[in-house]
């Protein structure tokens, strides 16, 4: 199986400040990153010390159109998913080998606060919005601690000699919610290599789930009461509906970030406990999670 290491995860917003500052009220403080090279978003970003970081991106100017357009507006939370490769060019010829449609690799930037110029390479995979369904793939220019690095709030503790670092320290999975799992599946395989997945029901999410193993993938199927998860697929297709991130000590997480709704998943393989859908200033949701194995 060709190996999935997520980048960053993009969560998009109407209103970048608020939803910055509904962070920081958690303790959790982004940093500002900039305007991208297309002109039409800009975004503040948190990093993590795994690598990974969650991408926060609104519009510089609602009447402009950009990437997630109807995402950004409509303030849809999680929206995208981004994975890191050592050759995009090779991906990309791979990929495209495959039937896949591709679009790039293409060429962007950003200049951060301090003046100092980022760059890297993108390539977008399937129809669609970039990254909804799909991951997009990015390969940096310049040096990748440029574009991301830890941000000072891990640093700080929680408790004596206990820093949230190991409340928070990496995206762990995408869930996607989907219309017909079967058919994801087989694109994922189709993709990134056959593996065994594992069948769950999430009494938070009140559907079915789907965890390709050895991934950070987990398909939510759209077949459900749930009117959220119907509404969401209705109106962006398949996307993220939610984002999980690590926690090395899920016990002081649920305490200190007064998370609800825990639950063990995939014979106790993951245990999860999910951030208030309000919390954020996005729709869609968070959580964290302790695998076992």
């Amino acid at each position: 199986m060709q190996t999935i290491k997520i980048d960053h995860v993009s969560l998009a917003t109407n209103d970048l400040m608020a939803t910055c500052n509904a962070f920081e009220k958690m303790n959790l403080k982004p940093e500002y990153g900039g305007v991208h090279s297309t002109g039409t978003t800009h975004m503040s970003l948190l990093g993590f010390f795994d690598g990974s970081y969650i991408e926060i991106i609104s519009r510089v100017d609602d009447k402009i159109p950009s990437i997630w357009t109807k995402e950004i507006l409509e303030n849809a939370g999680p929206c995208a998913w981004a994975i890191q490769v050592d050759n995009i060019h090779f991906e990309v010829e791979r990929i495209r080998k495959l039937g896949i449609p591709v679009i790039g690799p293409e060429y962007y930037f950003r200049k951060r606060p301090d003046g100092v110029l980022v760059e890297w390479e993108l390539a977008f995979l399937g129809n669609g919005e970039p990254g909804t369904l799909l991951p997009f793939i990015i390969q940096d220019r310049t040096k990748r601690e440029l574009r991301v690095r830890p941000s000072a709030c891990f640093s700080k503790e929680y408790k004596p000699n206990k820093t949230l670092s190991a409340l928070i320290n990496g995206v762990a999975f995408v869930m996607l919610v989907v219309r017909n799992v079967e058919m994801t599946q087989k694109l994922f395989e189709k993709v990134f290599g056959s593996s065994d997945w594992l069948e769950d029901k999430s009494s938070f999410l009140n559907t079915n789930i789907y965890w390709k193993l050895k991934s950070p993938v987990i398909l939510v199927s759209g077949k459900t009461n749930q009117k959220w998860l119907l509404d969401r697929i209705d109106s962006f297709g398949e996307i993220p509906c939610a984002f999980l991130f690590k926690s090395a000590n899920l016990k002081d997480a649920i305490e200190y970030f007064d998370l609800t709704n825990q639950e063990s998943l995939f014979n106790g393989q993951l245990t999860i406990a999910w951030f208030g859908k309000s919390k954020f200033n996005t729709n869609g949701h968070l959580g964290l999670v302790e695998l076992t194995n």
